[in-house]
């Protein structure tokens, strides 16, 4: 099976997914990497639910040790999800922080599976994972002047079919007097989404000193077909660039 798969994608290298720490045939395993039928590693990552980050940390380790001792050259894929497995809910963000920390530091990349975001319960993970999405991606907010938005439903959730009037204030983070500026047309959006339609209360961002703020509303309207899910925004003036993450519900 191995050698059909390379026969039939030669340039796809080709991990074993869910080899971890209590496989029982690592000999083979093994004799498949010296082979180079096995390509990479695709190590089980997942954060369990009542785990501690300690006991995660000590099997993730163990997991990427074994690997590299396995087959120095070959790269480490581990798999992991927002959801804590064995029927947990969303990780805290603090949590995804971490687990993106370790796999940063240790492996060469990461698979992520991404459920569904259907209620506000996904909202720490959703803005955690926005972050750690802009920093691989060296998308990430920037700029001095930071933007905080707040949806009326308290949260970071709105509702389909309706406008919403978001509250969005820039504070200068800087420690140099800003210039006077203008929010852009968001951008952001996926390639052929237009199920959203958004536009300024005020436009013209005054000059702002050090730890000073301003506050203006953005009207969102979402689609009444818009599919329930998570959307990326980018919140820009002339001089900075926010990414704010929200929930259709």
């Amino acid at each position: 099976m191995l050698t059909w798969t390379h026969n039939a994608a030669p340039s796809a290298p080709v991990c074993h997914y869910g080899y971890d720490w209590l496989t029982q045939n690592q000999n083979l395993i093994k004799q498949l990497h010296d082979d180079n039928l096995l390509n990479c590693f695709a190590p089980r990552a997942y954060f369990y639910a009542g785990q501690s980050l300690t006991d995660w940390d000590s099997d993730f380790d163990a997991a990427i040790s074994r690997d590299t001792a396995m087959a120095p050259t070959h790269p480490i894929y581990p798999y992991v999800s927002p959801t804590a497995f064995n029927g947990g809910g969303y990780v805290a963000g603090n949590t995804w922080a971490h687990m993106f920390s370790k796999v940063k530091a240790s492996a060469d990349g990461v698979v992520v599976w991404e459920p569904s975001a259907t209620d506000s319960s996904a909202c720490a993970w959703v803005s955690q994972n926005s972050y750690e999405m802009g920093a691989i991606t060296g998308t990430g907010s920037s700029g001095p002047l930071s933007a905080t938005a707040a949806p009326p439903s308290g949260n970071c959730t709105v509702t389909r079919g309706s406008q919403v009037a978001v509250p969005v204030t820039l504070t200068n983070t800087s420690s140099s007097t800003t210039a006077a500026t203008s929010m852009q047309t968001l951008s952001g959006l996926p390639a052929g989404v237009h199920g959203y339609d958004t536009t300024w209360q005020y436009w013209n961002v005054p000059s702002l000193a050090p730890g000073a703020s301003w506050t203006t509303t953005l009207y969102l309207q979402t689609d009444t077909s818009e599919t329930a899910g998570t959307v990326l925004l980018h919140i820009k003036t002339g001089i900075s660039d926010t990414r704010w993450s929200f929930v259709v519900l």
